[in-house]
């Protein structure tokens, strides 16, 4: 790696000058399945500079510690000097001396097989070297603190038979690199990247071109069977919003995990107390879900054998893409300028997942994906049963501007339950006062449009 490490500066240095980030990932030559990644720049700080990774990111709602699988990290200066590099807690890289900072370089771990206090999956990164690379921005790409606005350069050298799959802009697809561009920090978060070796599916919705890309180990027609149940989900949508949605392109980024050994104790009619305890723990260290963002949403799903997970994914990407309006369109000036290192909560989880959750519910019983009688005696009763289990003394804005901390984080789960039967609620009381001429979804279109993002 000594090698490889020199390869990296010397490309760094022999480059010209630019106020961008211009970052090169190394996707071929893995080591003990770490990405190499370096940093060319420019920087003048002072004596000291902090370089750092975030602490969380928007839409997870719990402390993740990117930094926590940054290895190996060095800097240099502009002729070549390594630098003095400290590393305080577990986010942050103290530089001394700051003010001459050429380049950059460090090995990322694959979050996904950490086994305590690991990122949640949909958040984090999963490498194979060959197969595929699961890539949330946040967990490869660091920034100089407080400085977001610096354009960045991503680069990446890749097999050949692997692409990658991003609303980001790309600048450049070769057979063995791509580059990809970003304005700002702020955008290269928000935009995960796949790289897959199957190929990505387009639809049309509208104003909108969804395309759906899948890696799935066991079964490389699984894309398809996606992509016809996610179609689904989008004309729902489509109806709902009653024409244009808010982007002119969408991406979901499908990730799909097998457990054969889970499969077969499933399927066992005579399976035993421990077993299926073994069963329940394996299930209960994964995160199973998605996360969103502005143009895409990112999931991690479980395989038994039944193909559940094109249930679960058609379900889950109504919830996800909706996200577009709340809280991607429609925030505090907390999400909008999000902090990285010291992030202050909003106090609105109950606008930016009840009235998703309530929506996502919503637009499946009206798009014809589920029936009324389905969505109140299944869903809504279901929702209002678990609403009843949790503490009603403790106010919903409490506990999402303290959802980093305990006991708060324990009650993170009623968003989607509580939440969303506070959500329908208020759509009854606004029909109410109204007489009917507004409801809970044109206030928030109405919003969106005021105030939301152009």
């Amino acid at each position: 790696m000594k090698h490889l490490f020199a390869l990296l500066l010397s490309f760094s240095l022999c480059s010209a000058w630019s106020q961008d980030m211009v970052y090169s990932a190394n996707l071929i030559d893995l080591e003990k399945d770490r990405v190499a990644i370096s940093l060319k720049t420019d920087y003048r700080g002072g004596e000291s500079v902090n370089f750092n990774f975030p602490m969380t990111i928007p839409g997870t709602y719990a402390v993740l510690d990117y930094g926590r699988y940054i290895k190996k990290f060095k800097a240099f200066d502009s002729k070549g000097t390594e630098l003095k590099v400290k590393k305080e807690g577990n986010n942050t890289f103290v530089i001394t001396p700051g003010k001459d900072i050429a380049a950059i370089t460090y090995l990322v771990d694959d979050s996904w097989e950490e086994g305590k206090n690991k990122i949640f999956e949909p958040a984090g990164t999963g490498f194979e070297e060959n197969n595929y690379f699961y890539i949330n921005s946040a967990g490869l790409f660091g920034y100089f603190e407080n400085d977001y606005n610096r354009s960045y350069q991503l680069h990446f050298k890749k097999p050949t038979h692997l692409t990658g799959y991003t609303t980001l802009n790309s600048t450049k697809s070769e057979q063995t690199l791509q580059v990809f561009e970003a304005d700002n920090y702020h955008l290269v978060v928000d935009s995960p990247i796949l790289f897959t070796g199957e190929k990505a599916h387009e639809m049309q919705v509208g104003n909108t071109t969804v395309s759906c890309v899948s890696y799935f180990k066991e079964d490389n027609t699984s894309g398809l069977r996606i992509s016809s149940k996610v179609d689904s989900a989008m004309k729902a949508i489509h109806h709902f919003t009653g024409g244009n949605l808010p982007t002119d392109r969408y991406a979901f980024l499908n990730y799909v995990a097998s457990y054969p050994k889970i499969e077969k104790m499933m399927d066992d009619k005579h399976i035993g107390l421990f077993k299926m305890i073994r069963v329940l723990k394996t299930l209960l260290k994964q995160g199973f879900g998605a996360l969103e963002h502005g143009n895409s949403s990112a999931y991690y799903m479980p395989d038994f054998g039944k193909e559940d997970y094109v249930e679960m994914i058609s379900s889950t990407a109504i919830h996800e893409f909706m996200h577009i309006y709340t809280p991607l369109s429609l925030h505090s000036q907390h999400i909008g300028d999000f902090n990285y290192t010291q992030p202050i909560m909003s106090k609105h989880l109950w606008l930016y997942e009840g009235v998703t959750e309530y929506f996502a519910v919503v637009i499946a019983m009206q798009g014809g994906l589920n029936s009324v009688d389905k969505t109140l005696s299944g869903e809504i009763t279901s929702k209002i049963v678990s609403a009843a289990s949790y503490p009603d003394t403790l106010p919903f804005t409490v506990m999402s501007a303290n959802v980093f901390d305990k006991p708060y984080s324990k009650q993170y789960g009623q968003v989607y339950q509580r939440g969303a039967i506070m959500a329908m609620l208020l759509d009854i009381e606004i029909m109410s006062l109204t007489q009917g001429q507004k409801t809970l979804k044109s206030v928030i279109f109405e919003l969106v449009e005021d105030y939301g993002s152009k």
